[in-house]
């Protein structure tokens, strides 16, 4: 197989795709490499989400999406 630049090499897009994510904190994701393909798992989080945080658990969330 000759490398032609036109596609991607195996894992580089993920970079990428993570720090897209980093703009939108209330979905998560989650890549499964299967044998013959990569699944991608996308969940909306904010529906989880009880808007009646307090404080302390506030700050703990915003730390969580931090990293």
């Amino acid at each position: 197989m000759i490398f032609t630049g036109d596609i991607e090499k195996y894992g580089t897009g993920f970079k990428r795709i993570k720090d897209w994510f980093k703009s939108y904190p209330n979905l998560n994701y989650q890549v499964n490499n299967m044998q013959d393909f990569v699944q991608v798992t996308i969940e909306n989080i904010s529906k989880k989400l009880n808007d009646e945080l307090n404080k302390g658990q506030k700050a703990v969330y915003s730390y969580i999406k931090s990293i």
